[in-house]
């Protein structure tokens, strides 16, 4: 068994990542800024919680000394819509944090880092068509938080090629669950949580006939395990998630209203201020980290009724 160190480990998904790690049997070290111990609820007593900044890289190391760490999962990150406000802190935290991360991997022979990147870093233009695009898609972000994981995909070039670092970067679009009700996807989660107790609920999320890749922090949590500890040989170091399949808004509404059928429920347009983002090819990943998703957006959502409602996970 692996002692397997999780920045962000209390995360919408690093307690999924967290919870699916120990259950296999593997020692964890939750490192997390603001630890969120509710999201624990079921491994709680099996993980150690470490409160600390992945910006502070003396911390970081002292906490993988101490725990004996030979692999790292790393999902602590200023996300999007902090990002959006303070584009310096969200680039030194996100940039900083992951540098920190890869050098006390190589400091210790960490085996393998997995880190979480994000579809925010490929942005397309107007003409793009809608073709699935696979990892050797470039396009520049246009928002400081894409711009911060692009610019830590580029890092993580560099430790992979110059230093010898055996590293696996994940694009989801987007990863849902319950676990976070704030930023981009936690509107989503709240509208399902608001909708699960009866009360109504809107979402500007809707992008008209633009698929939309969901895929349930389980099994991202899953996706990240696969990485982790594959032993087959990898062609690259960034992966596009592979996701059930594709849906519209529309249908993802569809959904939530068969589940729920009194749901008041409103669909408005997605803000014009956020980025268009292309539909990904997850072919690589399923072939070459062996992972094929377990729930479908019915069960996400059904699982996500039942823990709002009080019936638990």
């Amino acid at each position: 068994m692996a002692n397997v160190l999780v920045t962000g480990g209390t995360g919408l998904i690093g307690w999924a990542t967290t919870e699916r790690l120990a259950q296999d049997g593997h020692r964890v070290v939750v490192y997390d800024k603001s630890p969120d111990l509710d999201n624990l609820a079921t491994v709680r007593d099996d993980v150690a919680v470490v409160q600390g900044d992945i910006t502070d890289v003396n911390s970081l190391l002292r906490t993988a000394k101490s725990h004996h760490v030979d692999h790292i999962v790393h999902l602590a990150a200023f996300i999007a819509h902090e990002g959006a406000g303070l584009p310096a802190e969200s680039i030194h935290v996100n940039v900083r944090g992951l540098a920190n991360v890869f050098d006390i991997a190589l400091a210790l022979d960490v085996r393998r880092v997995v880190w979480t990147s994000s579809i925010a870093a490929m942005n397309v233009g107007p003409d793009y068509d809608g073709t699935p695009v696979d990892e050797s898609f470039v396009a520049a972000p246009v928002t400081p938080y894409g711009i911060s994981k692009y610019a830590c995909e580029a890092v993580a070039a560099v430790y992979n090629r110059a230093r010898g670092l055996s590293s696996v970067g994940l694009r989801p679009q987007m990863a849902y669950g319950f676990g976070r009700l704030t930023g981009r996807v936690g509107e989503f989660n709240a509208a399902v949580r608001q909708i699960a107790l009866g009360l109504p609920a809107t979402a500007d999320f809707d992008m008209g006939s633009q698929p939309v890749q969901p895929i349930y922090n389980r099994d991202y949590g899953r996706l990240i395990s696969s990485a982790l500890f594959t032993s087959t040989s990898l062609s690259s170091h960034i992966y596009n998630t592979p996701v059930e399949r594709n849906y519209t808004w529309s249908e993802i509404a569809d959904e939530i209203r068969d589940l729920v059928p009194d749901a008041d429920f409103t669909l408005g347009p997605r803000p014009a201020a956020y980025a268009r983002t292309p539909v990904t090819d997850g072919a690589l990943a399923a072939r070459e980290l062996g992972f094929t998703p377990q729930y479908t957006l019915r069960d996400g959502l059904t699982e996500m009724i039942r823990h709002y409602r009080g019936a638990g996970r």
